[in-house]
């Protein structure tokens, strides 16, 4: 992990400009097949490179990459301006068509502070992405692109980025020349069993973490920004940082911007499970904090001294989000356990106090990729979303195994039809992953579970999402109780015990009691992403393939739960003539 900083830059600054001026690339007739690898079982440590070839290093630099990205756009506004008969001149920057291409926003002439049209978000705000065929939105939600996320790029001091898929040279772009970068990237083939590490581009440290295992991935996707105003922001969500899907896969986005403190606090090392103390726990576990300090001697300045500087320079008293990571690697005990992967979503939803009993919870889980199932594993997983403890699935193993889940789970995945009904067709189904096996083992898993289809309320574009929606089962009068009360067919105490019920049950409502919860991320609805419970109740272990994010937050109202759902409810359930999408089945992909 050490490396010669100086030596580096010079040799990669020197490789950047030789090849910048070299012959740009031809355009590839394979561009419209859209392919991003599986993060399941299966899955080669580093995903196979797509059609189109790009280099991870300054090779190819972004230099030339750009400047053929930006003449196509050039070409399709002239054509535009053509057809609209007006002047063949050079075009003011057109916002409208970065749905369309995911560029990176023009140069400012000057670096500026953010400006006031440019909006906060220090109560955080979760959006879809938005995306050609899709733009506006056929429900008028509001959308995010990247560069709104990212802001400014003058305002922008350190970033820390996290991606599967990544295209480090189209990023750059969306970046001032010089501004320091982690970026927390997918291993290469061969070299996932330690911590990597090397400058990519000046200024630019790209970090693989260690995976555990030969399969497995590093399937995460946030950023942490600093600005120079002195705010940092935090986001998390399904999009890789990769223009397809800022452009044409619909993903989901939440951000929180956060003050900093008018002065640093101790650092508090009994401070474990809230939200700056669980970030802190994933960029140490993942080597952040290693290329930070190496970082750091080259911009001694960057607003972050050391990983634990999160929690104590910045304010995170409004979020009220809860962050669920999963960690790659084996995880034993409780107090461990408790940190990653399902069993952390179980404590995210004891703590938010929205427990429930077996068959009062619901299940639907929109996401991209279909995994291997088994009885006892949705039952593991099942029973974490209820809020409850591992305990009794590991001292009854055997009871579990064969049982059918008692809650209803609904797993939403884009039928054949609809993928061939998209904007793209099969061709853009590249990142949606079922095998037949897959569909036919979960076939068995019991009439509680089943596929749905995955419309999005957008338009006619393929969900590249991950999202569950966790709802409650809502008390309803009991009519039949009511019913002897007025007519006099109980004895006092029966009546006193229905009076206490009713006065009980107006509380309640009262209090507003949430609907369920929701959760938003990077996990697929697979085994690999959310690990599997051995040992046992007295020593339970947790092994996790992937590294995953997201956050889980209280649904408090219907116009809540209609605000955050991106797909059409309620979900239609696959009929006898509908098939998942299987991508080794299309002739696109053949």
């Amino acid at each position: 992990m050490m490396m010669d900083v100086d030596a580096l830059y010079d040799e990669q600054m020197a490789r950047a400009i030789e090849e910048s001026m070299k012959e740009q690339k031809k355009p590839n007739p394979e561009d419209d097949i859209i392919v991003i690898s599986s993060d399941e079982e299966d899955a080669p440590a580093k995903p196979p490179p797509p059609p189109k070839p790009k280099e991870k290093t300054a090779a190819n630099s972004f230099l030339s990459e750009r400047a053929q990205m930006e003449k196509e756009r050039r070409e399709r506004v002239r054509q535009r301006r053509l057809a609209q008969g007006l002047k063949d001149e050079e075009e003011e920057p057109d916002k409208g068509d970065e749905a369309e291409v995911a560029a990176p926003p023009p140069k400012r002439a000057t670096p500026s502070s953010s400006k006031p049209t440019d909006p906060l978000f220090f109560e955080g705000e979760l959006r879809p992405t938005a995306v050609s065929g899709g733009e506006p939105r056929l429900d008028g939600k509001p959308t995010f692109r990247l560069s709104e996320v990212l802001g400014n790029k003058s305002d922008i001091s350190f970033a820390i980025l996290s991606s599967y898929a990544s295209d480090i040279a189209w990023m750059h772009g969306f970046f001032e020349h010089g501004t320091p970068v982690i970026f927390v990237d997918q291993p290469d083939q061969g070299k996932s069993f330690e911590i990597q590490m090397k400058y990519v581009l000046p200024g630019w440290i790209r970090l693989t973490p260690k995976l555990h295992g030969p399969y497995g991935c590093q399937h995460m996707k946030y950023m942490v920004l600093f600005y120079n105003t002195g705010r940092m922001r935090v986001v998390v969500s399904s999009a890789n940082l990769i223009p397809i899907d800022w452009s044409i896969l619909e993903n989901v986005v939440w951000l929180q911007d956060l003050p900093p403190r008018a002065s640093a606090i101790p650092h508090d090392p009994k401070a474990t499970d809230d939200f700056a103390a669980v970030l802190q726990r994933i960029l140490k576990y993942m080597g952040v904090g290693d290329a930070l300090a190496i970082l750091r001697t080259e911009h001694p300045k960057l607003p972050l001294e050391s990983i634990n500087d999160l929690r104590r320079r910045w304010d995170f008293s409004k979020v009220k989000a809860h962050l669920i990571p999963s960690l790659a690697g084996k995880h034993e005990g409780w107090p461990t356990v408790i940190q990653t992967g399902h069993t952390r979503l179980m404590k995210a939803i004891m703590d938010m106090k929205l427990g429930s009993r077996p068959g009062d919870l619901s299940l639907e889980y929109q996401g991209s990729s279909i995994g291997l199932y088994s009885k006892s594993w949705l039952n593991e997983f099942y029973n974490s979303a209820l809020g409850r403890s591992g305990e009794d699935l590991l001292k009854n193993k055997a009871r579990y195994r064969d049982k059918p889940v008692a809650g209803k789970i609904s797993i939403v995945y884009p039928s054949r039809t609809t993928v061939r009904a998209s904007k793209r067709g099969e061709p853009g189904g590249g990142t949606m992953f079922c095998k037949r096996a897959y569909w036919a083992k979960l076939n068995e898993m019991g009439s509680n579970v089943g596929m749905f289809d995955s419309k999005s309320k957008a338009g006619p574009v393929l969900m590249h999402t991950k999202m569950i929606l966790g709802l409650l089962k809502q008390e309803e009068e009991d009519e039949g109780e009511e019913e002897e009360f007025e007519v006099g067919k109980v004895d006092a105490r029966a009546k006193a015990r229905l009076q206490e019920k009713r006065s009980q049950k107006g509380k309640n409502r009262e209090k507003e009691k949430p609907l369920g919860w929701a959760y938003i991320g990077s996990h697929n609805f697979t085994p690999s992403a959310w690990g599997t419970l051995s040992g046992s109740a007295f020593n339970p272990a947790l092994s996790i393939k992937n590294y995953e994010l997201g956050i889980v937050f209280p649904i408090n109202s219907e116009a809540e739960l209609e605000r955050i759902t991106l797909w059409e409810r309620p979900l239609r359930k696959y009929g006898s003539g509908d098939v998942p999408w299987i991508q080794e089945e299309s002739l696109a992909f053949a």
